[in-house]
């Protein structure tokens, strides 16, 4: 009896966690934001912070200075300590080219998408928009 109980415990634990991955629910996310600079320099434009009980996969950050174009363009994440970790520059963006980062990020409870535009001018439009999905987390 205890080498059937072994070889049925051993097939539903797969199952088990195949039939939690699809129970786990999933959102997408996106995040779009224009703001009009005034020239304030650095400019960040920051997310919501993820929700307590979820992550938050960022798949793509596009960004773009609309009208003249800035010194550089970061994008990264801000901790719930604050913390900032940058993970993608562009330096010297062109004005109305959209810039791209398809590099995936996986935010925590607290965390925050943050760009930061340096040397945008007044009147300036600055535009970020992201997607990616957010889904609950065991706790």
């Amino acid at each position: 009896m205890k080498l059937l109980d072994m070889t049925v415990t051993r097939h539903i634990k797969p199952i088990l966690e195949v039939v939690h991955q699809l129970i786990v629910e999933k959102v997408d996310w996106k995040f779009r934001r224009k703001h009009l600079s005034d020239g304030t320099t650095p400019l960040d434009i920051k997310s919501g912070e993820v929700r307590r009980g979820w992550k938050r996969t960022v798949q793509r950050v596009s960004v773009e200075d609309e009208t003249t174009g800035c010194t550089e363009i970061r994008i990264g994440y801000i901790n719930d300590h604050g913390v900032i970790s940058w993970y993608s520059e562009q330096w010297t963006p062109q004005a109305g080219v959209l810039y791209w980062v398809k590099d995936t990020v996986v935010l925590q409870v607290g965390y925050s998408l943050l760009v930061r535009f340096i040397g945008s001018r007044d009147g300036d439009t600055l535009g970020v928009y992201a997607y990616g999905y957010e889904e609950e987390v065991e706790q």
